[in-house]
């Protein structure tokens, strides 16, 4: 299967409204899948980021350099715009 970009919001609402019509394939319900499994990852990488961060905030320029190479390395590699 090619590697296809990240999903966009307008993506999302064709594809709700094929699954509402029936007219799903199943290589875009495993797209979806797929795509909501590296949102999801992504999402618990920033909360260990985020989880990470101290109370007095000493680290707080190592946390912001990681949510820089968690979002950018996403973004490089599903070819959203910067």
């Amino acid at each position: 299967m090619t590697e296809r970009p990240a999903i966009q919001l307008h993506d999302l609402e064709i594809l709700r409204r094929s699954l509402v019509a029936g007219g799903l394939p199943s290589t875009e319900v495993v797209w979806m899948l797929e795509e909501l499994q590296r949102l999801l990852t992504e999402r618990g990488q920033i909360q260990a980021a985020l989880d990470a961060l101290g109370a007095p905030w000493t680290d707080i320029r190592e946390l912001l350099n990681e949510l820089h190479r968690l979002t950018r390395s996403q973004t490089r590699r599903y070819g959203q715009p910067t």
